[in-house]
Order: C-alpha cells, then sequence, then structure tokens
C-alpha cells in the first residue's frame, strides 16, 4: 500500500512538473528579447519548457526568425535525446548562403546543444551524433 501511494505521488508529482507548451507567439517575443548576459538555465525555464522543444526547434530552423541563435541558447538548456536527430541533421548541413550574425551564432551553438543533450543523458545518440559531426569535420577540428 505504502509504495502504491509512493507510485501515486510521483506520477502526480511527473504530471504537475510537465507543462504545457506555451503560445508560439509569446515564445517566439521572448526569443526576439537581447539576452545580454546570455541565456542561464533559470532565464530559459522561467521563459519556456521542454514541452516548448518542437517549438523552439521550428523557430531554430525558420529562415525568416530573426533570433535563432536565442532559440539555440535556450535549447542548451531544454532539448532533450527526442531532439538529437533534427539538432544532427541541422548540423550536417553546408553553412547558409546568407549568413547573419544570430544565425552564425545559432550554428556555432549546435555542438554545445549536442553535448549538453548527451551530459543529461549520460551520452546516448547525442553523443554519437557529436562524435559524427567531428569525424565530418575532419583532422583540423
Amino acid at each position: 500500500m505504502r509504495a502504491a501511494a509512493l507510485g501515486l505521488a510521483l506520477l502526480v508529482a511527473g504530471a504537475a512538473a510537465a507543462a504545457p507548451p506555451r503560445d508560439e507567439g509569446a515564445l517566439r517575443r521572448d526569443l526576439e528579447r537581447t539576452w545580454v548576459h546570455g541565456v542561464r538555465e533559470a532565464d530559459a525555464r522561467a521563459a519556456a519548457s521542454e514541452s516548448d522543444v518542437p517549438a523552439l526547434l521550428r523557430l531554430l530552423d525558420d529562415p525568416s526568425f530573426e533570433r535563432p541563435d536565442n532559440a539555440a541558447a535556450f535549447l542548451v538548456h531544454l532539448a532533450g535525446e527526442e531532439s538529437v536527430g533534427r539538432l544532427g541533421e541541422m548540423a550536417g548541413r553546408p553553412a547558409p548562403t546568407a549568413p547573419s550574425p544570430e544565425r552564425d551564432r545559432a550554428r556555432l551553438l549546435l555542438p554545445r546543444i549536442l553535448g549538453a543533450v548527451a551530459e543529461r543523458a549520460g551520452g546516448g545518440r547525442a553523443l554519437e551524433a557529436l562524435e559524427a559531426l567531428a569525424a565530418a569535420s575532419g583532422p583540423d577540428l
């Protein structure tokens, strides 16, 4: 009986912790802010949650979105193993022909996002993606 009560308490706590995704327009407005000192984990978690990761990935990959670097900075703290395939695919693309400082920063953060996911997951697919990215970069990396 005690084990069942503990299991139920953990289930309820887990359900409460999983916040619903935010309105993408509101998330977009938060990402368009200037984060002078960068995006700390507390900042990312105050403005978004893991349930916002699909929207963050869309914004990161949206050529019309002006601050993909901020989406990437949020993903450093929020992305999980479910994002590895999409992040690896983005990292494997050629650099854009019309670069911008924001796109360059976002692109440079892709290995950092994968590294953070690998750290949280204890390796796994994110570490494999990082190793493949490093191997594809050649010996000059």
